[in-house]
């Protein structure tokens, strides 16, 4: 009884440690955070949410870049627990980096390390 009480308690451990327990979804994004907001880029939809985590007069930016030279920046302005959504339509399998900005007016006091990913799920080459 106790072997198999054991070996239960130990797979349950590498189950979550390996992600295979929980609800399961197709996207979770790839996300970067820092104090004052988040962001987050979802292959299936092509989309960037940014959130505002502080409750202060700055505000959050993430600006994107695809390899090939397309740029833009998505933004949320709505202040303290609001989330912005920016939808985009990428090239499949395409190098995309993003980073996290918090801007105080016009003033950035923070700018997190750059974040690389493809705008294809996972399984995807991308070039």
């Amino acid at each position: 009884m106790r072997k198999r009480i054991g070996t239960a308690v130990v797979g349950a451990a590498l189950m979550t440690m390996i992600g295979l327990s929980g609800t399961a979804h197709a996207d979770d994004g790839v996300c970067s955070s820092t104090t004052g907001g988040k962001v987050c880029f979802y292959h299936y939809g092509d989309y960037f949410t940014v959130y505002d985590t502080a409750k202060d007069s700055a505000h959050p930016e993430a600006p994107w870049w695809l390899q090939g030279g397309r740029m833009d920046t998505c933004k949320n302005l709505e202040g303290y627990q609001s989330q912005v959504t920016c939808n985009y339509d990428f090239p499949e399998h395409q190098l995309i980096s993003f980073n996290l900005q918090i801007w105080d007016g016009n003033k950035m006091i923070t700018n997190t390390r750059s974040h690389q990913t493809c705008t294809s799920e996972a399984g995807g080459l991308c070039s």
